[in-house]
């Protein structure tokens, strides 16, 4: 794109052409003054403060400067008397009804129009003065505020809640003087599209919308904003945490600051008030006579580390956090190895993600997403999202991919048996029968091979295994696998087709299809002809293929192969997203990564900007406990434990003789040792596993069976009630450190608020405690942890906590009719590896290859899910909440998300509940061949017939299984299965009468 020169202010400044004056004028230092602008949204032009004079044919004219390109040698003027006088008399006009209500307005020190009128002497509306026009306070939500007296009509709130969050929650309402914001119909957000994220109040330029929602009061200049990084999901967006007298009051964000460009979700913004809770744990207590009594940090230091010792070697297991800091993982880590001998240290991700991660791993090279969110963003020319629903789980992400689908043109497939809520905006939408999605990977990647759509040149050079899997794929014709998933076969060559092509449509594509051959092949193996017992799809498979679509089931590997070809260069990358730990069976986890990493290789979508595999895991920081040793069979830094140098050098750093060389128990191999009594004594940080975990009374019996247990938490969680000793912590406002997000970005987190009680953070507590276990562990504050972890991790080698504070800035060009909304968003911290302090970082991995690690495109066997019955006529499938993370172990401490989360339980479809004669809303129990559960049924056509989907909410403590399985005294899980296949389950329901 083409840059032109324009003077704003006697200051010369280069922009991209078509760039808006008012960004023009950013990038030059000047900040004009506006109220309905906002970089990345469209022009609206509403409030006319924006004008300035440029040169043109006849002089200076006067313009708006949001709706105004850059023009090449234009001369601007952004202050001159003239600019001045108009500003002043629209300031006055918006003054007539405004009430004037500084003193007691929520947006009093942080106010657009208060500023402007004093910047431009504003004092009185003159001529335009004439009766206020009142209107009442409207309380649009619990969270939101509305007073349409204090409302300057920006449209700003309108316009961040279509575009970013594609909610249209809220509109113009009325004409003229007359003209306001509302919702739809004067509904309650609640029973809008909102999310509840709060970008409306936070892009407010005045008072109109605020939100009381901490239940403490201060005034804007009075409380104390500290910068960080948010502690719920993986996105690692960046916000400030308000305080006063050392309580959190509000959280905001900054526009085009963060990978989140800004923007918070619900989660984020309102559920910090758990930092605030009167349930924190307070003071160390130790269990004396069967009762659990408050002592002094050095009695319950010396306790633990006495009954720890006991049990140094097998004996002894630790379970980590995905809420703790890089810091806090890695010296866990630490005592575990080096204090008490063991590998036996393992952290939440287990549940689920881990599988998915290691697959990952094993395929690549490193367990996690090989491209950068904005890379994302900005390169990608299709996006695959497959079987998650990351509106729900990681929505900041999710609005800024949908408005960029929506702006940019950027192509998204949706696989899901749902309607998610990316579907709206998708391309296209694939619902497989749950269970069948390998079979769905395998016909797509083999219709890239069929049409030439595959990456010959890339896949020859730097992948192995072609032939293989190529022969496997011939198995199985394109027909078959549509009647197997019941996704049209058309629908599966489209999907394929925008895949491999970079989101190009079937216009642009120049697809030559190879001949038409018979349909012979091997049928699918393991399933019925018609799917799961459901009957297949009208439009699917059942009439003869055209010669268009036809396959190639017939040829050769061979024939197939020499017909494959090298891709238009023109065509762009497409990335691949999804949620590990949900996107398929529990046994078929690691295969259905394998299966994503076969298109990505065939494709040549690795190692290419806007391409890639990118897991989005599910807490703040579950990538940095794995990157800093929270495993069982890695060191810090994914370096093995067969590394006779590594765990030498470690040895050595840590002052210690030797470190344990056999991998340890994972997760679910520790409940059992406990279970068996083979495990003595657990040490257990940040972690509920009685509520989180699928099965909750197999580990509630394995930790009884314990003979020592500890509890390092801020709550007195579940788990906390079966220990012999808990250590109150601090939570992430409470302490520094560093976090790593889904992308691989280490970034700070910052102490807004002092710990509460006699807590400490977590990494103290871990410091004093290794000290008794004969550690050396004379760390200052997480800095000084930071420096040790940097010396032995060679990812995070070039790291340091002043670089971390270091901002860079990104050039974002959007599109914008006619014209471009230029922005420059600031991002600190570093996507690993970084080997050294001149690296940026790394923001797309194996660009220079894989180096020793050559990738396989790997056989993966389809094997079809259990068949429902007349007995059990249900697909069970499961999906998490933006409410709740984990079960809501922290969430459901905050006041403001259990108030607005949506009504959780047993979601069917209405034909569905119908057969069934339950009403919505009834109490229910669920039946499956793992176990029961009991919920509440809701009714709606989001879920397919023959589906049932169970949401993971907020548990409590009269209801702490609501989306768990009591299991059956019969059943027992497979050895394969680290966790119960409540993915694809048949099931049934009935009415709970009891």
């Amino acid at each position: 794109m083409a840059d032109v020169s324009v003077t704003i202010d006697g200051i010369k400044v280069t922009v991209p052409k078509g760039t808006y004056l008012i960004d023009a004028a950013r990038k030059a230092g000047i900040n004009i003054s506006n109220f309905c602008y906002l970089p990345g949204l469209r022009a609206y032009g509403a409030c006319r403060m924006c004008v300035v004079e440029v040169s043109g044919r006849k002089g200076m004219e006067t313009v708006i400067s949001c709706g105004t390109p850059a023009a090449d040698g234009q001369v601007v003027l952004t202050n001159s008397e003239h600019v001045r006088e108009e500003k002043k008399r629209v300031l006055q006009a918006l003054d007539v009804d405004h009430p004037v209500d500084c003193p007691i307005c929520e947006a009093s020190g942080r106010c657009d129009l208060q500023d402007y009128c004093y910047e431009f002497e504003v004092t009185k509306v003159g001529s335009l003065d004439r009766p206020k026009i009142v209107r009442p306070l409207e309380r649009l939500s619990p969270f939101i505020d509305l007073d349409r007296d204090r409302c300057v009509l920006c449209g700003r709130c309108v316009r961040i809640c279509d575009e970013t969050i594609g909610a249209e929650a809220l509109a113009w309402a009325d004409r003229g003087v007359e003209a306001a914001i509302d919702t739809p119909f004067g509904k309650s957000l609640l029973d809008t599209a909102c999310t509840s994220c709060g970008s409306c109040v936070q892009v407010c330029p005045v008072g109109a919308l605020s939100s009381h929602t901490y239940e403490i009061s201060a005034h804007n200049w009075e409380v104390q904003p500290t910068r960080t990084t948010c502690g719920m999901c993986s996105v690692g967006c960046q916000e400030y945490v308000e305080t006063y007298r050392n309580r959190v009051v509000q959280v905001s964000s900054e526009d085009s600051v963060g990978v989140n460009d800004g923007v918070l979700c619900v989660s984020g913004r309102y559920g910090l008030d758990f930092v605030n809770h009167k349930q924190r744990l307070l003071a160390p207590m130790i269990k004396r006579d069967g009762k659990l009594t408050e002592v002094s940090w050095d009695v319950a230091l010396d306790y633990v580390a006495a009954n720890l010792s006991r049990y140094a070697g097998e004996q002894v297991a630790a379970i980590g956090s995905s809420h703790t800091s890089n810091e806090e993982a890695y010296l866990l880590q630490k005592i575990v190895r080096g204090g008490l001998k063991s590998n036996n240290i393992d952290h939440d991700a287990r549940l689920g993600s881990t599988p998915a991660m290691q697959a990952l791993g094993d395929a690549l090279g490193y367990p996690a997403a090989t491209n950068g969110i904005q890379d994302i963003y900005m390169n990608a020319g299709c996006v695959l999202e497959f079987n998650s629903n990351l509106y729900e789980t990681h929505p900041v992400f999710a609005y800024n991919l949908q408005k960029n689908v929506r702006i940019t043109g950027q192509k998204l497939i949706v696989i899901n048996p749902l309607r998610t809520r990316l579907v709206e905006w998708a391309t296209i939408h694939l619902a497989p029968r749950p269970g069948t999605e390998l079979a769905l990977l395998n016909a797509m990647a083999r219709v890239i091979i069929e049409e030439g759509l595959n990456e010959a040149d890339y896949v020859s050079s730097k992948v192995d295994g072609y032939e293989q899997y190529l022969a496997s794929l011939m198995t199985t014709t394109i027909d078959e696998a549509a009647n197997e998933t019941g996704v049209p076969a058309e629908d599966i060559r489209r999907a394929a087709r925008l895949y491999a092509t970079g989101g190009k449509t079937e216009q642009q594509q120049e697809i030559k299809p190879p001949p038409v051959a018979a349909n012979t092949s091997v049928p699918v193996s393991g399933g019925p002809e018609q799917g799961i017992g459901v009957p297949a799809m009208a439009n699917s498979s059942q009439s003869a293929p055209t010669p268009e679509n036809a396959g190639a089931a017939s040829q050769s590997p061979a024939q197939v192969q020499a017909q494959a070809t090298t891709p238009d260069p023109q065509y762009k990358a497409s990335s691949i997203v999804y949620m590990p730990g949900v996107i398929a069976r529990a046994a078929d986890e690691a295969n259905a990564v394998y299966a994503l990493v076969n298109l990505a290789l065939l494709t040549g979508n690795v190692g290419r900007k806007g391409g890639g595999v990118n897991p989005f895991v599910g807490q703040n920081n579950k990538q940095g406990a794995a990157d800093s040793g929270c495993l069982p069979n890695y060191l810090p830094g994914y370096q093995r434990l067969d590394d006779t140098a590594a765990v030498n050098k470690f040895a050595q750093a840590w002052g210690v003789d030797a470190l344990p060389t056999t991998a340890g128990r994972d997760l679910n191999t520790m409940y059992a040792g406990a279970a068996a009594g083979e495990i003595k004594a657990m040490f257990i940080v940040g972690e509920n596993p009685v509520l989180a975990d699928p099965e909750p009374e197999r580990v509630k019996r394995a930790l009884d069976n314990l003979e020592f247990l500890v509890v390092q938490d801020i709550f007195m969680t579940e788990t906390a009630e079966l220990a012999d000793a808990i250590l109150p912590a601090a939570s992430f406002a409470e302490k520094d450190g560093t976090t790593t997000n889904a992308e691989r970005r280490v970034q700070r987190i910052r102490m807004a608020v002092e710990p509460r009680g006699l807590a400490r953070p977590d990494w103290a507590i871990l410091a004093d405690l290794g000290v008794r276990l004969g550690l050396k562990m004379d760390y200052r504050n997480p800095s000084s942890i930071f420096g040790e972890m940097v010396k032995l991790m060679p990812i995070y080698a070039g790291i340091t906590y002043s670089r971390l504070d270091v901002a860079r800035y990104l050039e974002l060009v959007v599109p914008m009719p006619g014209a471009i909304s230029y922005k420059q968003l600031k991002l600190q911290g570093y996507q690993w590896p970084v080997p050294d302090r001149s690296s940026k970082g790394t923001d797309v991995l194996y660009a220079d290859g894989f180096g020793t690690h050559r990738p396989n495109l790997r056989v993966v066997t389809y094997t079809a899910p259990t068949a429902t019955t007349e007995q059990m006529p249900l697909t069970l499938t499961a999906a998490r909440s933006s409410y709740a993370f984990n079960m809501g172990t922290l969430s459901r401490y905050s006041r403001m998300l259990n108030i607005v989360e949506p009504d959780d339980g047993l979601r069917v479809n209405p034909a569905d509940a119908r057969r069934m004669g339950v009403a919505n809303g009834a109490p229910i129990k669920l039946f499956t061949s793992v176990g029961e559960a009991k919920s509440k049924l809701i009714v709606t056509e989001d879920v397919p017939h023959g589906q049932a989907l169970l949401a993971s909410g907020q548990a409590t403590r009269d209801d702490p299984i609501r989306a768990t399985m009591v299991a059956h005294d019969g059943y027992q899980r497979p050895d394969s299965e680290l966790i119960p296949d409540l993915r694809v389950l048949v099931a049934r329901i009935e009415q709970d009468k009891g």
